[in-house]
């Protein structure tokens, strides 16, 4: 995947977590528990897991 595209997931992702926290969703929200899952798969896929980043 292109730096952009992986640029524009992660803004995307980043939005979702000020709006979340903006609306005082709380982190046992499915919103909240939903965006995280994605957040850390994100993670794994782009640094292919290495615990190093």
């Amino acid at each position: 995947m292109h730096k952009e595209a992986l640029a524009e997931i992660w803004a995307a992702l980043v939005v979702e977590v000020k709006t979340l926290l903006e609306n005082n969703v709380e982190v046992s929200d499915p919103r909240a528990q939903d965006l995280a899952t994605r957040w850390m798969v994100r993670l794994e896929q782009d640094t292919s897991a290495n615990r190093r980043f």
